[in-house]
């Protein structure tokens, strides 16, 4: 197992939650990922998306996401630690989503974009990326 890896599964077991696992590494800011996502609530509903992560000049990124069904999706910003660094949204989302995320305020490190699915985030899916 490559060890960027082996550290993002450590980092996700030891940020808790019911979390489907991002299966890249973290990227850097000015780099482009993409992946689908699948996230189920407590009630064993299963939406799936296909999400993209981009740079915006000059301090911002971009996250889309372009589920199957509309569905009630929170996100947030938390460090390595856990911690959480700012509040992106909180909607209902239907067709396409994309949202500019100002990220100058953040300091170089890791981190996730924390998507939690349901109304009560029975579930919590992590994109990670690296300023």
């Amino acid at each position: 197992m490559k060890p960027v890896l082996f550290m993002s599964m450590l980092c996700m077991l030891l940020l808790g939650g019911t979390a489907a696992f991002a299966q890249q590494a973290a990227v850097k800011t000015s780099e482009t990922q993409s992946g689908n996502i699948t996230l189920q609530n407590s009630t064993g509903k299963t939406i799936n998306a296909y999400y993209t992560l981009a740079p915006a000049y000059p301090h911002n990124i971009v996250l889309q996401i372009r589920p199957s069904e509309s569905f009630d999706l929170s996100a947030s910003i938390v460090n390595a630690k856990g911690k959480e660094m700012m509040t992106i949204k909180q909607e209902t989302v239907t067709g396409r989503y994309a949202n500019s995320i100002d990220i100058s305020k953040l300091s170089p490190g890791d981190y996730f974009i924390q998507l939690k699915y349901g109304v009560s985030n029975d579930q919590v899916y992590k994109i990670p990326f690296k300023k």
